[in-house]
């Protein structure tokens, strides 16, 4: 599985020891990415800012049986959360989320 995010989003390895303030921008990463471990499932976390380039390559190299998508915005504008899941759609990557 991969479990996309924005790139200010990627959780840290482990929670403990940071304050709420500094755990909770990425809690909801943090606690999918663990709980799909938990189940079993071999899990990398991408990030991305600006463009989809991250994404492309970990699924060509990873072939994850889908992406968890969490990402809600691409450039800063979540409208092009569509874009997202256009590109995933074309490279016949499945995933989590509304399609294109």
């Amino acid at each position: 599985m991969i479990v996309l995010c924005h790139a200010d989003l990627v959780p840290p390895a482990r929670l403990a020891g940071l304050s709420w303030r500094e755990a909770d921008p990425v809690r909801t990463e943090w606690d999918v990415t663990t709980a799909l471990r938990r189940r079993g499932h071999a899990v990398q976390v991408v990030g991305v800012r600006d463009d989809l380039l991250p994404l492309r390559r970990a699924a060509a190299a990873f072939r994850p049986h889908a992406v968890f998508n969490l990402l809600m915005e691409l450039q800063d504008v979540g409208g092009y959360q569509a874009h997202v899941a256009a590109a995933l759609e074309l490279d016949g990557v499945p995933f989590t989320g509304a399609d294109a």
